[in-house]
């Protein structure tokens, strides 16, 4: 039985996470669906790493990890322009958008990256559904050659550095 887990930042006030689990339900009647967590806080792709990190492997061999959330909002017409990747680590499979999560995730593990073909999405809905749909195939064994192309790298997360700048003396230290 292929299994996926799903983690947003969506929360659940609304409708929207019961929209894309009937849709799954659907077109993938035999896929099991598991919750992580839904209550990311708003595109916060460390604390989501953490969450996914501290769990992924306690799930069987083969499942597929599906990431609904990016570094930061699309816009009404385009919902990311961040690449759609699929990363295969340690017997799991990472699906998402490339927002430097899975370099959180999978720091210094051998990995395989894979960006995902190119399809025409123009909602955030279909965006998700071929996130899924990409789930699905690795999960029930599909090649990831299949479904995109390998790339070397992932993108890396920003990083902010805390600067503290003191005057003394008519001199700035940066610390």
């Amino acid at each position: 039985m292929p299994v996926i887990t799903l983690t947003s930042d969506w929360g659940r006030r609304d409708h929207y996470l019961a929209s894309l689990k009937g849709s799954i339900l659907c077109s993938h009647p035999d896929l099991t669906a598991i919750d992580i967590s839904h209550e990311v806080n708003h595109f916060d792709i460390l604390q989501a790493s953490y969450i996914i990190k501290s769990c992924y492997s306690r799930f069987p061999k083969g499942t597929a990890h599906v990431i609904l959330l990016a570094a930061s909002g699309g816009s009404k017409r385009t919902p990311t322009t961040e690449p759609l990747v699929a990363v295969e680590a340690e017997g799991y499979y990472f699906v998402g958008i490339d927002s430097g999560i899975f370099s959180l995730i999978l720091p210094e593990e051998e990995k395989k990256i894979f960006q995902l073909k190119k399809q025409e999405f123009t909602t955030f809905e279909n965006l998700y559904l071929q996130l899924v749909e990409a789930a699905d195939h690795l999960a029930r064994g599909g090649k990831p050659e299949e479904i995109g192309d390998q790339v070397i790298e992932l993108k890396e997360p920003l990083h902010f550095n805390p600067t503290l700048t003191a005057i003394s003396y008519g001199q700035q230290l940066s610390i």
